[in-house]
């Protein structure tokens, strides 16, 4: 069950509970309207998909429920995949004339 959507006890046992009142913002770069993706930068949809890749990790990180032990393993190579498209889209955007 995911606690984010029940009322959180301030009572000094977490310092920061997580809700989705607190959750992080994600700096997404939003389709404006008739805008395709061919016509945008390459930069922002670099930014867009490092921001998105962030926060599935996050969301990873903070526990996933499996209805079955099979489906563990799944969750686990998804983790190491968003991992490495993490690292791999940090790397590509910290190259220069990159257009």
């Amino acid at each position: 069950m995911d606690r984010r959507y029940w009322p959180q006890q301030f009572d000094g046992s977490d310092p920061t509970p997580v809700s989705w009142i607190n959750e992080p913002i994600i700096d997404a770069v939003p389709l404006r309207p008739g805008q395709s993706l061919q016509s945008r930068p390459l930069h922002a949809v670099l930014v867009e998909s490092l921001n998105h890749t962030k926060a599935l990790l996050s969301r990873l990180e903070h526990g996933v429920y499996c209805a079955r032990p099979a489906q563990h393993e799944l969750v686990r190579v998804l983790f190491v995949a968003a991992r490495h498209q993490r690292d791999a889209l940090t790397a590509v955007l910290e190259l220069e004339g990159l257009e």
